[in-house]
């Protein structure tokens, strides 16, 4: 690789409170955000384990909130997010006997879609074309938000890298359902994408899975659960955070061995057990809205609610979607730095980094 080209460490960001023996995760990130972001992760050195490969992906978007009669500021949370993650660490952890160095390539190719000269629908296009290309590449893209219009565009985007034999299953975190029917316009928004997803024959044709996991009865339309109930092209799993709100995730404990944690994991074995007709196994879309955690954890969020489930709960969500070979595509929605951005930023750049803890122990297959 020539030095012309050669992507650089993100050496934009002030580390000079960090020294050579306290590395942190900007230290190690990748940034080849520029116009030929993608091409250029062709010539990234191919790690040993390269399935161990995340990419950052940024949708600075909040339309879809507002269409949805949301609060905007959502857009700003990737750079937010960003600047965050740049900080978090350390590398090598050793309460867990980790090191990131050693054991995964984490880059970022920085926004998928600039807002300011573009239509939301071409955003979502522009989107789907990235992160298909980010998949192709070898990497599990963890896409941040921005509204959670994006989750369909990400869904598609996989979609399109896998052939049709290969089933689907889909596990939105969430306290809403995000089934809603298009605006009257036609138009899709933040409560959208999960119904536009159920409705796309190309999920459908992969006997599509959908898991909404802690979900809040005082969020959730009866109409859109019996949608959801009665869907006949894809099969639907309701977990309501009243489900899982008893099980134990102690805050400090280690990542992915909790009673919550192994109830998380059992939702995406399902997934992976779901084995195509060549024998393959499945693959499996993790998208986290964020108002899915607590006020008291993540107050800057679209819509906060003082219910919901604990920073150390979403912790070991990402720690287990990162360990995890059938989990393809992971993404954050509803980060709105603009109502609270230091104690939500850190909780999102925490959700990366133990996703990263879970990667450097994922193995290469799944297996029962």
């Amino acid at each position: 690789m020539s030095s012309s080209t050669a992507p650089a460490a993100n050496d934009p960001i002030d580390f000079a409170s960090y020294g050579s023996d306290d590395p942190r995760m900007g230290h190690m990130l990748i940034k080849v955000a520029n116009p030929d972001a993608l091409k250029l992760l062709d010539q990234l050195p191919n790690p040993d384990a390269a399935h161990r490969r995340v990419c950052i992906v940024g949708f600075p978007d909040d339309e879809g909130v507002a269409r949805n009669g949301g609060r905007i500021g959502a857009a700003a949370g990737p750079e937010a997010a960003l600047k965050y993650i740049a900080k978090v660490g350390t590398i090598f952890n050793p309460e867990f006997d980790i090191d990131l160095r050693q054991s995964i390539q984490a880059v970022t190719t920085g926004m998928a879609a600039c807002r300011k000269t573009q239509s939301l629908e071409q955003a979502h296009e522009q989107l789907k074309d990235h992160v298909r290309q980010v998949i192709t590449h070898g990497f599990v893209p963890f896409v941040i938000g921005g509204g959670n219009n994006q989750s369909y565009p990400n869904a598609t985007g996989l979609l399109a890298t896998l052939p049709a034999s290969t089933r689907v299953a889909v596990i939105n975190i969430d306290a809403h359902l995000d089934v809603r029917p298009l605006t009257p316009a036609g138009q899709a928004h933040s409560g959208s994408p999960f119904r536009q997803l159920l409705q796309d024959s190309a999920f459908q044709t992969r006997h599509g899975h959908f898991c909404e996991f802690a979900i809040q009865g005082s969020q959730c339309s009866a109409a859109h659960i019996q949608f959801l109930r009665t869907f006949p092209h894809a099969s639907t799993e309701l977990v309501w955070l009243s489900d899982i709100a008893g099980l134990a995730a102690p805050d400090g404990g280690r990542p992915g061995e909790s009673e919550f944690a192994r109830a998380f994991r059992a939702r995406l074995d399902t997934g992976a057990k779901r084995r195509g007709e060549e024998g393959q196994d499945g693959v499996v879309f993790v998208s986290f809205d964020l108002d899915a955690v607590r006020s008291a954890d993540a107050p800057g969020v679209s819509c906060a609610s003082p219910l919901g489930l604990s920073a150390q709960m979403a912790l070991d969500i990402c720690y287990v979607a990162g360990s995890h070979p059938a989990v393809k595509l992971f993404d954050l929605s509803e980060f709105n730095p603009t109502i609270e951005e230091y104690r939500t930023g850190r909780l999102v750049a925490f959700m990366f980094y133990y996703f990263c803890l879970g990667l450097a122990r994922r193995p290469a297959k799944f297996s029962t």
